[in-house]
């Protein structure tokens, strides 16, 4: 999630979540945090040229009606 300005600046402002396949969230946050630094943005850290995100489509399930 892109949040506000100065949320985490070192991590391009964005909001790490990790859920389970029903959608629980099991794990959220910014790189200031070791979890998430370790589980998910060391590897968008590869990415800082795209604001960290590997794809910039989405599924239509979750953009619009069908």
């Amino acid at each position: 999630v892109k949040r506000e300005p100065g949320y985490d600046k070192e991590g391009g402002d964005w909001e790490y979540v990790q859920a389970t396949n029903d959608g629980k969230i099991i794990m959220s946050g910014n790189s200031k945090d070791t979890n998430i630094r370790e589980s998910c943005q060391k590897c968008h850290a590869n990415m800082a040229e795209r604001d960290y995100v590997f794809s910039t489509f989405y599924s239509a399930r979750f953009g619009k009606k069908e």
